[in-house]
């Protein structure tokens, strides 16, 4: 377990998740040692619970760090062996998925994004504005801007759009992902799996050279080793390029940090 990445838990939910996570965003960025962020959230419950005359459930803040961090390198960063997963992918399943798996090691976008992804739209917005958007499936109205960051993101996108969905003419529902996810899946996840890849394997593949983009420096599971405010910026982009992640859930795609932060010195109470 990589004890470099801190991720704050309370045990319950007295304490509002935004005031936690921004804790924990503060102590992974290394300004503010997981000490302090541990007093502050008990000052916080303490002070809570004299002015609600004890209605306020005081908790002990739990610190504890995930072995999430990724401790391997994407196998999708292989052209060679990217491209025989998807040459199988073709002949075995169909051309759309093989599209849909392009769309995630390209553009980074998830699975399930790719599958409500508007291909044409974007390609049109990629040409004239350098952008694409991606739109949530649950919320039209939550989406996120994406900037076109190499020639490959504009190859792709124009690929997608010529290809023809095989569910033109029906709507993108939640229930047609559920169907097409139950009937596509598991046959796609047993050919990436032959060649050594998986759908999350694609994804880490697209954070790292987009880590790289960023920061001008290899990935922290690559070998790299970027100064710590290049390497909390390259996070930071790559966390809402990925959707809305917290800063520390980078470490899954990227690696944990290789420099282990300096604790800063907690406020005395």
């Amino acid at each position: 377990v990589d004890m470099a990445t801190p991720y704050m838990r309370c045990c319950t939910c007295s304490l509002r998740p935004p005031y936690d996570e921004e804790l924990c965003t503060q102590a992974y960025n290394g300004n503010l040692s997981q000490q302090c962020a541990v007093s502050l959230l008990e000052t916080v419950s303490s002070v809570m619970d004299l002015a609600t005359n004890g209605d306020w459930k005081v908790v002990s803040p739990d610190i504890s760090f995930p072995s999430h961090a990724r401790i391997t390198v994407p196998r999708s960063l292989d052209q060679v062996v990217f491209e025989a997963a998807m040459e199988d992918i073709q002949v075995h399943l169909s051309e759309h998925l093989v599209m849909l798996i392009r769309l995630v090691r390209y553009l980074g976008v998830s699975l399930r994004e790719a599958f409500f992804f508007d291909a044409k739209s974007a390609q049109k917005d990629a040409v004239a504005e350098k952008i694409f958007y991606v739109i949530s499936s649950e919320d039209p109205y939550d989406n996120r801007i994406i900037n076109i960051s190499s020639p490959e993101q504009m190859t792709i996108l124009e690929k997608a759009s010529a290809i023809e969905n095989p569910r033109r003419g029906h709507p993108a529902t939640l229930e047609a992902w559920r169907k097409w996810k139950q009937k596509n899946l598991p046959a796609a996840k047993e050919l990436l799996l032959a060649h050594g890849l998986s759908i999350d394997d694609c994804r880490a593949a697209y954070a790292c050279e987009f880590y790289w983009q960023m920061s001008g420096h290899k990935a922290p599971i690559l070998g790299g080793n970027a100064p710590h405010g290049e390497d909390i910026e390259a996070r930071n982009q790559l966390a809402y390029e990925l959707g809305y992640l917290r800063i520390w859930e980078t470490d899954a795609y990227v690696g944990a940090r290789t420099t282990p932060l300096t604790e800063a010195a907690g406020p005395s109470r």
